[in-house]
């Protein structure tokens, strides 16, 4: 420990001589040169030098080592490595932001012997690291037209189906018309009210029989099954799903061909696998 200039007894710490360093900005000279020694601050430890990097602004050789040399400096200034390191070995980086602008300023008027400009070559070629590390970039790049494309094939294909299926609704495809079926057999029991069909008259008791109601269809053998449902009563979710199950197809699957009405009777069409 010493006694400094107020009194105050202080040791060699990064406090004590930043407090020397701070009392004394004021007074530091373009060239840097700056006296630090018995300030008169309260806990400014009195002895305290400064040492000195001495570098050409202009005329040097080779321009890679100046832009090494920048950007040795600034890492100096900005990172914790050095700063640790220096006060490992009582010395203090001086980082106050008015020496970092001074620092900057003698950057900016470097050059190589070619006349280049050495601050402008290290901010280009940071941001060529920057963007060479910056590998995400092209892929998204890439990826981001083609899931936009599938995105809006993906809603176009949703639309263009919900408009078929409305369409297919509002035609009416999920129902065949009676006048177009030809009864080939019934399980008849009695006869009721009948109706005119193309191959004669039938009526709804000729269709309730516990034998499979066969009929002809577009050239299909179709099966008929009484429904407790009434074709007045089904809604639209109810007629989507009928279209749904007229398009599954499958050598397992008994397919549904839609519905058809028999003297105000719903009947489920399917084909016949009897």
């Amino acid at each position: 420990s010493i006694i400094n200039q107020r009194g105050t007894t202080v040791r060699p710490t990064t406090d004590t001589i930043n407090a020397a360093l701070e009392s004394s900005l004021q007074t530091i000279t373009p060239e840097f040169t700056i006296n630090l020694i018995d300030k008169t601050a309260q806990f400014a430890y009195p002895i305290v030098g400064v040492t000195y990097l001495i570098i050409y602004k202009s005329g040097m050789e080779n321009c890679n080592t100046a832009i090494e040399l920048q950007r040795y400096i600034k890492w100096i200034h900005t990172e914790k490595i050095p700063e640790q390191e220096a006060d490992r070995l009582g010395m203090v980086i001086m980082k106050q932001d008015f020496i970092k602008t001074r620092v900057d300023n003698i950057f900016k008027e470097m050059t190589c012997s070619n006349g280049q400009n050495v601050y402008d070559l290290k901010q280009k070629q940071i941001k060529d690291e920057e963007r060479s590390l910056q590998t995400w970039r092209l892929p998204v790049y890439i990826m981001i037209p083609i899931l936009t494309a599938i995105i809006l094939l993906f809603c176009l294909y949703v639309s263009y189906t919900r408009y078929k299926v409305n369409r297919a609704i509002w035609l009416e495809h999920w129902k065949i018309l009676n006048t177009d079926i030809h009864f080939l057999n019934t399980g008849a029991v009695s006869v009721t009210k009948s109706i005119s069909l193309k191959t004669g008259s039938y009526s709804t008791s000729q269709l309730e029989g516990s034998k499979p109601n066969i009929a002809i269809w577009n050239g299909n053998t179709i099966c008929l099954r009484k429904s407790k449902l009434n074709i007045l009563d089904l809604n639209k979710k109810t007629k989507r799903q009928i279209l749904t199950f007229q398009s599954l197809k499958h050598s397992n699957i008994v397919q549904l061909m839609g519905v058809t009405e028999i003297d105000n009777t719903m009947f489920i069409v399917s084909e016949n696998v009897f």
